[in-house]
């Protein structure tokens, strides 16, 4: 598997679509309001994503090192429990 790929499924990219679609709401808002800036809503867009993500990783990290996420048939298993990432890796990426 490539690398783009395998980190796409460590941070679990499609839940970025929940943090854009904050941001869309607000823009609308704004937008509505005659105060739509299209900077603040590309920036606020890209922001909202990447913490998104960070904090994905910064999940599956905690809950590998402190034994608190086991595998089981309720939810797909983190990038690090299969091994498709190492600790150490997130621990860099972080």
């Amino acid at each position: 598997m490539n690398t783009i790929k395998k980190w796409a499924l460590a941070t679990r990219l499609e839940t970025s679509t929940l943090a854009i679609t904050s941001v869309a709401i607000g823009s609308a808002l704004a937008a509505f309001s005659n105060a739509f800036d299209w900077r603040v809503a590309l920036l606020s867009a890209l922001t909202a994503a990447l913490l998104q993500l960070v904090c994905n990783l910064a999940n599956d990290y905690g809950d590998w090192v402190h034994g608190a996420d086991p595998i089981n048939d309720m939810k797909l298993p983190s990038a690090i429990q299969t091994g498709l990432v190492t600790l150490e890796q997130v621990k860099r990426a972080l």
